[in-house]
């Protein structure tokens, strides 16, 4: 299981899209929990919050209209929105980067349960990577790799090429620097499967 301690360090994992290059955007999603429990909003009374986060100056800063969220991107110390993160750590919290035009996309997570309030964000555990595009020849590939929070044993990714399993294999996203470079690597793979 790897864990990023900061959302630079996440950020860092993989910064560029392995298919296009582009830089790899980060968001924050989760539910916040009830501030007061007389007037819940709706149903549960936990407020969905989706937080897309900009690099600037060493600072993440979130862009949504009703919340301001600023993150110290080297410590993780929270600037702004102190309120909003304490009551978004009652429950999970999903930390994704994406790609902003391709499906390439690293999910984090953080388990709920922290009941003390604190002025950092939480560490995330990676939980799955995905990899979705379309081979030369019109094949679709599909790369899925599924990390458990207690797991020892490496990870395997899943592969379908045109929803065809290949053999789970260990693959290392980290390792691949272009397409071509991981579709030769999945030919490889299609060959000894």
């Amino acid at each position: 299981m790897r864990i990023f301690k900061t959302l630079l360090d996440l950020l860092n994992y993989i910064p560029n899209c392995i298919i296009c290059g582009k830089n790899m955007r980060l968001s924050i999603e989760g539910y916040a929990s009830i501030v007061s429990p007389s007037k819940p909003r709706w149903g549960s009374g936990n407020e969905r919050l989706y937080l897309k986060m900009e690099l600037k100056d060493g600072v993440f800063r979130g862009k949504h209209k009703n919340h301001n969220v600023s993150i110290e991107a080297t410590t993780n110390k929270l600037i702004e929105g102190e309120d909003i993160t304490n009551r978004l750590m009652l429950n999970t919290i999903n930390v994704k980067t994406c790609c902003p035009t391709c499906v390439f996309k690293s999910i984090c997570v953080y388990q709920a349960g922290n009941t003390k309030k604190t002025n950092c964000f939480p560490p995330v555990a990676l939980r799955t990577e995905e990899l979705s595009y379309t081979m030369h020849g019109g094949k679709h590939c599909m790369i899925t790799k599924h990390y458990m929070l207690n797991d020892k044993e490496e990870a395997k990714c899943f592969i379908a090429i045109n929803k065809v399993s290949l053999q789970p294999v260990p693959l290392d996203f980290t390792k691949f620097t272009s397409l071509e470079q991981i579709n030769k690597k999945i030919k490889t793979i299609a060959v000894f499967s």
